[in-house]
């Protein structure tokens, strides 16, 4: 992020990206969830047209040419197929990608966000150059603590924040 003048503002600033983060993923997991419901019923509706011509060749004259044994294993097919695509369209959260799902589920993770975002600290040495030393290493060197942001599964971020003095920037 961009250096901000004090570290309460740079506090700031990591909370409203935190909150940010956290909105856009609740975002995306609709957007996943309206995608696969779009791609469920597109699915649904082609099985259906073909299941229509199947039967339509069926009492036609095809149907006499070829006999049924065929074609009623590629209608039973098709039939299973699309009970397995209403079943899952059913488990498919009801309502969701409309606004109020959203406002629901982004109430959901900012009440919890624990659940959703996981933080936690750790530290290491630099050498002068600011090259990570093993804990080993007899080498002098700064400690830094860094946090670690992480969205399970998803992201993960480490942040550091630092002091620079004017002096040091105007040395340069």
């Amino acid at each position: 992020m961009a250096p901000a003048a004090t570290e309460e503002e740079k506090r700031r600033k990591l909370v409203q990206r935190g909150l940010h983060v956290l909105a856009t993923q609740t975002l995306e997991e609709i957007l996943r969830i309206h995608s696969i419901r779009e791609e469920l019923v597109e699915e649904r509706r082609v099985l259906a047209v073909k299941l229509k011509i199947q039967h339509s060749r069926e009492r036609g004259l095809e149907g006499l040419l070829a006999g049924g044994s065929k074609s009623d294993a590629g209608a039973e097919k098709a039939q299973q197929l699309l009970a397995e695509i209403d079943r899952q369209l059913v488990e498919l959260e009801p309502g969701s990608g409309t606004p109020r799902d959203f406002l629901g589920k982004l109430e959901k993770v900012l009440l919890d966000p624990g659940t959703f975002l996981t933080a936690k600290t750790f530290g290491m040495r630099l050498n002068w150059m600011g090259v990570k030393l093993d804990e080993e290493s007899s080498e002098n060197g700064r400690e830094i603590t860094l946090a670690e942001l992480e969205i399970p599964s998803r992201v993960k971020r480490s942040a550091v924040l630092t002091t620079v003095s004017v002096d040091e920037c105007l040395s340069l």
